[in-house]
């Protein structure tokens, strides 16, 4: 049994980080687990620590990362699925932002996508020590403060912030994907082919589908923050959405069920990641 999959951790994010993280998280089961759960966008990738590492499925092939201490890079068009065989989930994540990986970690989101990838391999920075340091520490807050000093070490050596790249991200979040991509590129005065290849080679999709993402984890989100066992689709329409029919399609395009029956389905859980953002 998952006693929680998606906690948000009250840790602070050091003032240097706080473009490039969001909140950390934990997820932990009181038994060993024998169980294959999918895994969504949700518009964020991840640094996640796994005491148990689990296996990784992309559209049926599976790979065991190397390391504990990994990227969870951005889900585009891939079947995504973790397998825990009789292994206990005890992970941290820290949630970054959009283009942190690019920024931190001087990468294309292609490296990244639709995979875990160990620090030690992407780092421009040697990560050895910190996933030793990592291992070493014996509580939750004791080995977020290993990383966020790692990220902090990042941050010093970071690329150089591309200024219509976050105002478009941040346009895009606060409307929660209810916004035209033609209304940023032309508030940007910059050329589409440009936007949309740059977009994709830092965010890892294209800017029509993120903003879809965005759409459908807001209503995650906001369910989230009701506390409420409130409609799904009443919120989806406070989401943006403009009718029921068209948020059931999106949302078993993207997600594979109807609304009804993921929340109602084994795997519900998942909607505490969908909606940490």
């Amino acid at each position: 049994m998952i006693s929680n999959f998606a906690k948000p951790i009250d840790y602070p994010i050091p003032e240097q980080l706080v473009e490039f993280v969001l909140y950390s998280i934990y997820g932990k089961s009181e038994n060993k687990l024998n169980v294959v759960y999918p895994m969504f966008a949700n518009g964020f990738p991840l640094i996640v620590w796994a005491e148990d590492i689990p296996e990784i499925i992309t559209d049926s092939f599976k790979r065991l990362p190397e390391s504990k201490l990994n990227i969870a890079g951005q889900i585009y068009n891939s079947n995504i699925s973790v397998a825990f065989n009789d292994q206990f989930l005890d992970a941290i994540g820290v949630i970054l932002s959009p283009a942190a990986p690019y920024y931190l970690f001087h990468q294309s989101a292609q490296i990244f996508l639709n995979r875990w990838t160990g620090l030690d391999k992407v780092s421009p920075i040697k990560a050895d020590k910190l996933i030793s340091n990592t291992e070493n520490a014996e509580i939750t807050r004791d080995k977020l403060e290993r990383i966020y000093d790692y990220l902090i070490q990042l941050e010093k050596n970071r690329l150089e912030p591309i200024p219509w790249l976050d105002r478009s991200l941040r346009r895009i979040l606060e409307s929660q994907g209810v916004i035209e991509i033609r209304e940023i590129i032309e508030k940007e005065e910059i050329s589409e082919r440009h936007f949309r290849r740059k977009f994709q080679e830092i965010i890892g999709m294209p800017p029509k589908y993120y903003c879809k993402v965005i759409q459908i984890t807001s209503v995650f989100q906001l369910l989230q923050q009701k506390e409420t066992s409130e409609n799904l689709t009443q919120v989806a329409l406070d989401c943006g959405y403009f009718d029921q029919s068209h948020f059931i399609k999106d949302f078993k395009k993207y997600i594979g069920l109807s609304p009804n029956n993921f929340l109602n389905s084994e795997y519900s859980f998942i909607s505490t990641y969908l909606g940490a953002h």
